[in-house]
């Protein structure tokens, strides 16, 4: 009796190394590379200077045209972004906004209102960050490595289907300072584009520390203070 209960512990001991050697040998238990550079991107710790270019390619067209031109200055937690947007771009005009580590910052300049609003922590994407997870097409893979603008940089991306039409998501990330300095949207055939825009940084310094001004908002004379609740823009909550 003892002998047979011994060799019923013995076989259930081999089913479940056979299991895990399976489990193991499917990938079950691995980092995916991808997610720790995305990590490194993401961290707050970084201190930069940057200039970006946001490109769109119209449906049938053979050339990008730049629509917008961001302005970006990073400090751990805290940024400052000034756009400029151009006719057909996602929105027109100037766009400014601040966050100090605490507060969120909108300066309407047009219409002199400055709209804040108290965030305590990011629940949304920055557009010079990476998504870890995008539904419904899953984490972003790690593809390769290449040269961007004398940059080594790792690529990701992201391919899959939506609403019957091919997407695909491309980040390249400078390996040594884990930033992104490019990321493109895809729709439709990837030869001729239904849809597409990227996001490619033109200039990029990394200063020691910034202003403490560059982070500060007084309000202006003759503008109104609003409390703002939402997020309403791609750069301070990115689609992709």
């Amino acid at each position: 009796m003892g002998e047979g209960k011994g060799n019923s512990y013995k076989m259930k001991s081999r089913i479940w190394i056979g299991v895990l050697l399976l489990l193991l040998s499917c990938g079950w238990g691995r980092k995916e590379p991808s997610l720790q550079i995305i990590r490194e991107v993401n961290k707050n710790d970084k201190v930069f200077l940057s200039t970006w270019e946001y490109c769109y390619l119209p449906p049938g067209g053979r050339k990008e045209k730049v629509l917008g031109v961001i302005d970006l200055k990073v400090e751990k937690d805290k940024f400052r972004i000034h756009a400029q947007w151009r006719k057909g771009a996602l929105r027109e005009g100037e766009e400014e906004w601040i966050y100090d580590g605490k507060i969120l910052y909108k300066m309407d300049r047009r219409d002199k209102l400055l709209y804040w609003r108290s965030i305590k922590r990011w629940r949304t994407l920055l557009f010079w960050k990476i998504p870890p997870r995008l539904s419904p097409f899953g984490i972003p893979k790690k593809e390769g490595e290449s040269i961007w603008q004398g940059r080594e940089v790792w690529i990701l991306k992201i391919e899959g289907e939506y609403e019957m039409a091919p997407v695909r998501l491309t980040y390249w990330v400078d390996r040594e300072k884990k930033i992104l300095v490019k990321k493109e949207h895809i729709i439709g055939p990837f030869k001729e584009p239904l849809w597409k825009e990227t996001y490619r940084i033109k200039t990029l310094k990394f200063p020691s520390t910034l202003p403490p001004e560059t982070f500060q908002v007084t309000l202006p004379i003759g503008y109104v203070k609003i409390k703002k609740l939402l997020l309403d823009s791609p750069l301070v909550d990115a689609k992709f």
